[in-house]
């Protein structure tokens, strides 16, 4: 269970960020459409109902939440290239190791 937003965590040096971190990071929409589905036990349909939505746009949201989170669960890892599309002009961004981290 998330804690609340108040409540600090804190990360060592070398080590990735907890979930919880990383789901916080999230927009609102996504954190809650991940709460009423994988959270809740929910299907995306019974999850658009329940946030008044149209299943097509919970559908939407889910596969953006988990885009994005699996994006930042690797990103979080030393040494792992991550291909992102989010560029200023559509171009492919790269994320790569800072220097002087090998591959683990």
């Amino acid at each position: 269970m998330l804690t609340t937003q108040g409540d600090p965590i804190t990360v060592g040096a070398n080590e990735p960020p907890p979930m919880e971190f990383l789901l916080r990071s999230l927009p609102n929409q996504h954190l809650e459409i991940l709460a009423a589905t994988y959270f809740g036990g929910r299907t995306t349909t019974e999850a658009a109902q329940l946030l008044g939505l149209a299943p097509e746009v919970a559908k939407a949201r889910l596969y953006h939440a988990m885009r994005d989170l699996s994006r930042m669960v690797a990103i979080s890892r030393p040494g792992h290239l991550v291909p992102r599309t989010r560029g200023a002009s559509g171009e492919c961004v790269v994320h790569r190791p800072a220097p002087g981290r090998g591959n683990r």
